[in-house]
């Protein structure tokens, strides 16, 4: 579908300022009223000392570890200003940020529990996020039961994906308690604000530069699609011409844009999951199951802990639209748009480096081992038979080069064609407890966004030994999200092997 290549620096004479890629860009350009597109995840810690003997909550120490953490990423003080005449957007320093703008307090009324919380997150994340300032919020939580709070973090996904979320999540956390204060970062200058003049004449530059690459590469690949069927076998490419397949870049390039599509262009069966509005307000659940139990599954029926993840949505979705009265074995195979994560080990690059890739949820299939099967034949084909990627890394090169909103355009089309049917996305998290001063962070689900005709989009993110699920919804349409939640541990059980 798509693969970004992160905000790209293009400083030169429009001083600092910083264009946003293709994907990047795209998912500023698909919000909607009815799709704000929002990523994050709500924390909950154990208060330790973060609450005083009163019972308030102290403010200022966590501000502190706030300002400390931003500190460390400059996205964090910057706003979206877009090209003259061109309309590129780019990041510009925010001459007048406040932190106290961005971080917000709020309580819950007594009991506090965890659905007034969940409730209130639900609210949060309907609401799109101002554009005229950095584009981030973090709210702070009183009033848990059980000498809790929680913090809800909220970023626009046009800066960040869910592994680069985890980027804040490590700049604000500590690997061990303390209950001291951090002290205050140096001072912060911002860069002058760019001259109008100057932010176009470097995106003509940028185009000029990215055109004639991207003109070479189309010519090799039409070159080679016109020459033979997709997967008619070539004469071996020098290993310098190769990708990690042994194919031709070029091949790949033709292979994955006839697959993506074949795919995106198949008729489907329209289901209570891809309706025609899904409208602006949301709610928002959540389910845990232990990380350690999804290990033992994977090794004992094969693959990965991801296609355990996979086949308990499938074994999930397909109990929420039996619920609607629809026959699952006459559905056949839903389509999950997977993000994946493009970053090498260790990188910390911001921005959105990822694929999006589709695959099949077998949700036809009643015996929930074989859907485990099926999904891990599925993922394999995806991981060494597709040029999916390929292919996406071409198509956002041409956006690049020409207009970042042929990306959005080609994603628009893609969701009115109901091109797949849920979004899933997993995030390998910190395996050691975390703390924001010597406040233990006790679980984080993650809450994704929603596109237009998506009716539910499923979140997992491990932490401490857990898969903590976050699963976000359209209000009307999605009154028992708490019940597909309870489906979790349900499927769970179904993939044991005793």
């Amino acid at each position: 579908m798509a693969v970004g290549q992160g905000s790209q620096g293009e400083m030169g004479e429009g001083g600092g300022s910083e264009r946003l890629s293709a994907l990047d860009a795209t998912f500023l350009e698909v919000e909607t009223r009815e799709s704000p597109m929002g990523i994050g995840a709500v924390c909950i810690f154990d208060a330790g000392t973060m609450l005083r003997s009163d019972g308030s909550f102290d403010v200022s120490r966590l501000r502190a570890h706030v300002d400390r953490a931003i500190a460390s990423l400059p996205r964090y003080r910057q706003r979206i200003v877009h090209t003259p005449l061109i309309g590129q957007p780019v990041w510009i320093d925010d001459t007048n940020f406040n932190l106290d703008f961005h971080l917000r307090y709020t309580r819950l009324p007594a009991p506090g529990d965890n659905r007034q919380l969940q409730r209130l997150a639900a609210r949060l994340f309907s609401q799109p996020i101002d554009r005229d300032h950095p584009l981030w919020e973090l709210w702070c939580v009183e009033g848990l039961t059980h000498h809790r709070f929680a913090i809800i973090g909220k970023v626009h996904h046009c800066m960040a994906d869910g592994a680069a979320g985890v980027g804040l999540l490590t700049a604000l956390l500590q690997s061990t308690p303390t209950a001291s204060t951090p002290p205050p970062p140096p001072p912060w200058q911002p860069q002058a604000t760019p001259q109008a003049v100057a932010l176009l004449r470097n995106e003509i530059a940028h185009r000029n530069h990215q055109t004639f690459g991207m003109v070479r590469t189309l010519a090799r690949a039409m070159t080679q699609a016109v020459a033979g069927p997709a997967r008619t076998p070539l004469a071996p490419a020098p290993a310098h011409e190769r990708n990690a397949a042994g194919t031709r870049p070029a091949q790949a390039v033709a292979n994955g844009i006839y697959d993506i599509l074949r795919a995106a262009l198949h008729r489907r069966t329209r289901t209570p999951l891809t309706p025609d509005r899904i409208g602006g307000a949301r709610r928002f659940d959540i389910a845990r199951v232990g990380l350690a139990d999804v290990k033992a599954i994977a090794a004992q029926l094969g693959g990965t802990v991801n296609d355990v993840v996979l086949t308990l949505v499938a074994g999930v979705l397909r109990e929420f639209l039996a619920q609607r009265g629809m026959n699952p074995t006459t559905i056949g195979a839903l389509r999950a748009m997977i993000p994946v994560n493009l970053r090498a080990p260790g990188s910390d690059q911001g921005g959105n480096q990822l694929a999006m890739l589709l695959t099949e949820l077998p949700i036809h299939e009643g015996d929930p081992r074989v859907r485990h099967r099926l999904v891990r034949e599925a993922t394999e084909r995806l991981k060494h038979q597709s040029d999916q990627i390929a292919a996406s890394a071409f198509v956002t090169s041409v956006a690049d080069a020409a207009a970042t909103g042929v990306l959005s355009k080609i994603f628009h089309a893609a969701v009115r064609l109901r091109s797949f049917d849920v979004v899933v996305t997993n995030v390998r998290g910190p395996s050691a407890t975390l703390f924001v001063g010597d406040a233990p962070m006790l679980a984080l689900y993650p809450m994704v966004p929603l596109y237009e005709r998506q009716a539910i989009g499923v979140a997992v993110f491990s932490y401490a030994g857990t898969l903590h699920i976050g699963l976000s919804a359209a209000w009307d349409l999605v009154p028992d999200l708490h019940d597909v939640a309870l489906q979790f541990e349900r499927c769970l059980d179904e993939l044991r092997i005793d």
